[in-house]
């Protein structure tokens, strides 16, 4: 990824972009944990299991099992 192609142009929600966020891609498993919180009580409320490949190249690919066993 070059984040001088991203920096300081229009991006689709017409603002100009004033930083770049690049992060490091690392296939294997990878679990989502979605909570809530309310008046100072936080909870779970789901995790998802996924899946991330290396299909070649710049480009990456998310295999979302679902729900976590468990």
């Amino acid at each position: 990824m070059r984040p001088r192609l991203i920096l300081d142009k229009t991006n689709l929600m017409l603002r100009v972009n004033e930083a770049v966020l690049v992060q490091e891609f690392l296939t294997g498993d990878e679990f989502v944990v979605n909570t809530v919180s309310r008046d100072g009580v936080h909870r779970f409320t789901d995790v998802w299991l996924c899946t991330k490949i290396d299909i070649g190249r710049a480009a990456k690919d998310l295999l979302v099992r679902g729900p976590a066993p468990g």
